[in-house]
């Protein structure tokens, strides 16, 4: 299964809305029911074949204010069941959040649904902040591990930027996710890719933890693995979604590794002036 090459903005960087929700490749393919009986709900959300749920991923349902959890009552392949056992207030909202990975094991997107009390759907909760997320570069060198710096995005670009023309690979990963584990296990530790490597200043962030939540809602992200090469100021020049062996990452990373290549936004800008070129990049 090829990858998919995506790109969006906020702020300074640059996409298409009409990408971002084309990249949902479980779209059609998900759906949740919110079903009342007295004072009891229950969410029961279907995942149809081709598609499944990832059991070991933080599937669960929220209740605002206050921040409750609820854990699924049931979590199967196609099927998983959230039950609120007590009357929701006016003002609360329910928001369930779930993990789809396609059988193929190459990619797992992050799909919700959000309601009110009464069972009507809304457009959603308040997303983690993007600011909350920026960060302050770190006192104490991070992590590494595989070359990647761990959770540290401002110290990744802190680095590049002591390099000329650097580049930073940006890498959204999680434990539990299945093309996470097989780039860990066929690619990220091959000879021959960490020549490739070797070019870029590479930071992985773990899509579970809340300041990574809030990176992915600026990037626009829905679904991992997703890898993202930013220049040293951190604007993005290109990225790739889904696993893929070794010789198509190397196909897409090492173009990107040379000097003077233009961030997306700087194409686009060109592109809508007439320039043909910057249009097909």
């Amino acid at each position: 299964m090829q990858g998919m090459r995506v790109f969006f903005t906020t702020g300074s960087l640059f996409f298409s809305l009409s990408m971002a929700q084309a990249a949902l490749k479980s779209e059609g393919k998900i759906d949740a029911q919110w079903k009342s009986q007295g004072a009891k709900t229950q969410v029961e959300i279907t995942v149809a074949k081709g598609f499944h749920l990832n059991e070991k991923a933080p599937n669960q349902l929220l209740i605002t204010p206050g921040d409750r959890v609820v854990p699924a009552q049931k979590l199967e392949a196609h099927e998983g069941v959230f039950v609120i056992n007590q009357k929701l207030k006016k003002n609360e909202k329910v928001e369930a959040s779930v993990y789809v990975c396609d059988d193929a094991l190459t990619v797992c997107e992050n799909r919700q649904w959000h309601w009110n009390s009464e069972g009507t759907a809304e457009t959603g909760l308040s997303p983690a902040k993007a600011s909350d997320a920026k960060g302050i570069l770190s006192k104490r060198k991070p992590a590494i591990k595989e070359g990647f710096y761990q959770d540290d995005l401002p110290y990744a670009l802190n680095e590049c930027s002591r390099k000329k023309d650097g580049r930073v690979l940006l890498l959204f990963s999680a434990r539990w996710c299945p093309g996470c584990i097989r780039l860990h296990q066929e690619v990220w530790g091959n000879p021959e890719m960490k020549s490739t490597l070797n070019s870029f200043v590479k930071v992985k962030l773990d899509a579970d933890r809340f300041a990574s939540k809030a990176m992915m809602d600026q990037f626009g992200l829905h679904g991992i693995p997703t890898m993202i090469v930013l220049d040293c100021t951190g604007k993005e020049i290109d990225r790739f979604l889904d696993y893929a062996d070794l010789a198509t990452l190397k196909s897409f990373l090492q173009p990107l590794a040379k000097p003077g290549l233009a961030p997306k936004q700087q194409l686009a800008e060109a592109a809508e002036k007439g320039d043909a070129k910057s249009a097909l990049l």
